[in-house]
């Protein structure tokens, strides 16, 4: 094995659709009847370089039995639960949350990126899914990066995309929140103006981009993490007052500090000067979308995630494939893997069709097809137990051989005591995303224009391709928050961050807790597999067992294995106590009540 680095008839999607003109969100929702809920808050951010798994901290995981926050930062976890106690809703709970850990774990999210929030009401009983990803500014093309440095789309002003996670976190709070808006930044408010300990996770990202970071090149962003020249360490305080202050305008004054006032315009005049092609009109104009809900089975629980261009599809697919096999409990063999990852190829290989619905209407029929129970029949069958195949074999003729990546991310699960449920991924994709840090308000920003497929920058099939740059089309993302739903209300809520190890790592927490009964703390430690078809190998995580690697070369896969990995976050309800875990692959701790 070679050591690689790394960097259904039956599914729904539309019911009903309105406009809020108050949030700038165009809605589109899914009604799921008779269901009843409880909320879980979950949270989890970056991929791990190198990352470690000690599967004997009990701090991991915990069980509570009214509701529960687990992040991969123990302040954000309580930060959560905070609101919770104050009566704050499951959104309310989610937004302080995430807010608090983009303070913490910078090098993955932050005000400065965006994301997906699947939410359910269990008074109403229906399921909403927001897109706030970024969107590629107007000025934006598919050849925009024709005779520009060749790492231009993934650092630096032109890889920035227009932020939407404050317009994002506005839209969820006007319609599902319950505390004051200023209410939900005051935790992370504290923790950027008080500063807090440099996580070990947050030290290694520190490290990885070290060069960067003293390059001379990225100046605010030195500034903050080399204050004396060197880097700041593990254990070493980081206070970010810059930011605090940014935090609590966009507190005292709502979204529209951040998208209309004269902070945007400074802001913008910033960016432009670091190379951005981004104009004052690119924030104005920033949108919220209501996407519609997947729905997958697996098992006898409902699979519920956010259509393109999130991942639920490609989720949905993998386990509606796997759920026709009869996994023996507790035991993953070499068939079994080899199964799982046959469905993960066949899965991406659909995911090549995706791309913004809105610049391409095949894009839902695409999702439709994805979530068809004959698809995932007809791929099933098509799966041989005794061999491998190259990539062609799982692609339809003529589609787009590319894969896009997002890589660092942040995951929120939400499970609140009145039975709501938020389901939340956001991210400013690699680490500390642009490497731009403004110098005035303190926000690192995203480069999510790298999530877009480039001409001459990835192998490509054919010449067209759903997820090529336009103007304010929002890219492919792997980003899968999920929730399960059974007849006794929610089973699961559970996402990732990673990369393109996201989807695929969501799916094997989920078969390892309801396929192989494992426990849902066993089911997170647990090692991974992920192949995503391009490249054509599997990647195995450190110490995954050799048999199983064994067994997979000896079908004809490729087996390399990899020091990055996804970080799952999860809260599994089982009659009806809590169990919350945080990813050791991470670092953090569950809180709740």
């Amino acid at each position: 094995m070679a050591s690689q680095p790394d960097t259904h008839e039956r599914s729904e999607l539309l019911i009903h659709q309105e406009k809020s003109t108050k949030s700038r969100i165009s809605t589109k929702t899914l009604a799921l009847l008779g269901a009843s809920v409880a909320i879980v808050l979950v949270i989890a951010v970056g991929v791990g370089v190198g990352v470690s798994i000690n599967a004997n901290r009990a701090e991991d995981s915990a069980t509570y039995s009214n509701a529960a926050v687990a992040a991969d930062a123990e302040v954000c976890s309580k930060a959560g639960v905070e609101m919770l106690k104050k009566g704050g809703s499951a959104v309310d709970a989610a937004i302080a949350a995430h807010l608090c850990v983009g303070v913490v774990n910078l090098h993955s999210t932050g005000i400065g990126g965006g994301g997906f929030m699947v939410y359910y009401n269990d008074t109403s009983g229906e399921t909403f899914a927001l897109d706030f990803r970024e969107v590629a500014p107007m000025n934006a093309s598919t050849n925009m990066y024709n005779n520009t440095a060749s790492d231009s789309h993934i650092r630096g002003g032109l890889s920035i995309a227009i932020p939407g996670e404050i317009r994002g976190f506005e839209a969820a709070w006007e319609r599902f929140g319950k505390l004051e808006w200023k209410d939900l930044f005051q935790p992370a408010i504290r923790i950027a103006t008080d500063g807090i300990a440099i996580s070990n996770a947050v030290a290694k990202a520190i490290a990885f981009e070290e060069e960067y970071i003293l390059s001379g090149n990225y100046l605010g962003l030195e500034e903050l993490l080399a204050p004396e020249g060197s880097i700041l360490l593990e254990g070493d305080m980081l206070k970010r007052p810059l930011l605090a202050e940014t935090l609590s305008k966009i507190a005292d004054n709502g979204a529209n500090y951040f998208y209309e006032d004269t902070f945007m315009e400074q802001m913008v005049s910033e960016l432009q000067a670091n190379g951005a092609i981004i104009n004052a009109s690119d924030f104005m104009d920033y949108s919220v979308e209501e996407r519609l809900v997947t729905r997958a089975f697996y098992d006898k629980y409902d699979v519920l995630g956010i259509s393109a261009p999130g991942g639920g599809s490609v989720l949905g697919l993998i386990l509606n494939i796997l759920d026709g096999y009869d996994f023996k409990e507790g035991e993953l063999d070499g068939l079994s893997s080899h199964r799982i990852v046959e469905a993960m190829k066949y899965a991406y290989a659909q995911r090549l069709k995706l791309g913004d619905p809105a610049f391409n209407d095949t894009v839902n029929q695409a999702v439709q097809y994805m979530l068809n129970e004959s698809t995932a029949e007809d791929m099933r069958g098509r799966i041989n137990d005794s061999m491998t195949y190259p990539p062609d074999h799982y692609i339809d003729p003529f589609s787009p051989l590319q894969v896009a990546h997002d890589h660092g991310t942040s995951h929120l699960s939400v499970l609140a005591e009145n039975g709501d449920a938020v389901s939340m991924t956001n991210s400013i994709n690699y680490y500390f995303g642009s490497k731009v840090r403004s110098s005035t308000s303190g926000i690192v920003f995203n480069n999510q224009m790298t999530d877009f497929n480039i001409p001459g920058r990835s192998d490509s099939f054919n010449e067209k391709t759903v997820n090529y740059i336009e103007p304010k089309k929002r890219p492919l993302s792997s980003m899968t928050p999920t929730v399960l739903l059974g007849d006794d209300g929610i089973k699961m809520v559970v996402g990732a961050s990673g990369g393109s190890r996201i989807t695929t790592s969501v799916a094997q927490v989920i078969l390892n807790v309801l396929g192989f009964s494992l426990p849902l703390n066993e089911a997170i430690y647990r090692r991974r597999l992920h192949h995503q078809l391009i490249p054509n190998s599997v990647s195995v995580e450190t110490d995954f067992p050799e048999d199983i690697t064994s067994s997979l070369e000896s079908r004809g896969h490729i087996v390399q294995v990899s020091n990055s990995s996804a970080v799952v976050q999860g809260i599994n309800v089982v009659d009806g106590v809590l169990h919350a875990t945080s990813d050791p692959r991470k670092g953090g701790k569950p809180d709740g009540y």
